[in-house]
């Protein structure tokens, strides 16, 4: 029986990628909220 407690080397690239597909993705959403929130105190300092 062959257990997956090692994952080969092209399951762990694959991981890898997408490891740093999903924190590409993660950083584009925190920028996105961050440029919400100083848009958002922009418009209350500006209002």
């Amino acid at each position: 029986m062959n257990t997956a407690s090692v994952p080969g080397p092209r399951t762990a690239a694959a991981l890898a990628a997408r490891r740093c597909e999903t924190e590409t993705a993660l950083q584009g959403v925190d920028e996105a909220i961050a440029r919400l929130r100083r848009e958002q105190a922009a418009q209350a300092v500006a209002g």
